[in-house]
C-alpha cells in the first residue's frame, strides 16, 4: 500500500491556484502527521522537505518550493 500528500501555497487572497509539490510514500506512511518533515520560511517563500523512515521511505517527491506570491 502506498500513500501520498500535496502541499499548496495560499496567497493573500486566501486561494491556492496550484499545487506546490507532492510526495509518495511506502506503506501509507504519514510523514507530516509523524513529524518527519521540515519547513523553512523566509521573506520570499519557503521550502518544505518531507522525509520518510528506513522502513517507510519517500519514493517520489519530497520537497516543495512554497511561494505565496502577491495575488
Amino acid at each position: 500500500m502506498s500513500g501520498g500528500g500535496e502541499a499548496w501555497a495560499v496567497g493573500r487572497t486566501g486561494l491556492a491556484f496550484g499545487e506546490s509539490g507532492s510526495w509518495t510514500v511506502d506503506d501509507g506512511y504519514r510523514p507530516v502527521a509523524s513529524g518527519t518533515y521540515a519547513l523553512g520560511w523566509g521573506r520570499d517563500g519557503g521550502l518544505l522537505l518531507i522525509s520518510g523512515t528506513s522502513t517507510d521511505p519517500v519514493v517520489s517527491g519530497g520537497s516543495a518550493d512554497l511561494d505565496c506570491g502577491w495575488w
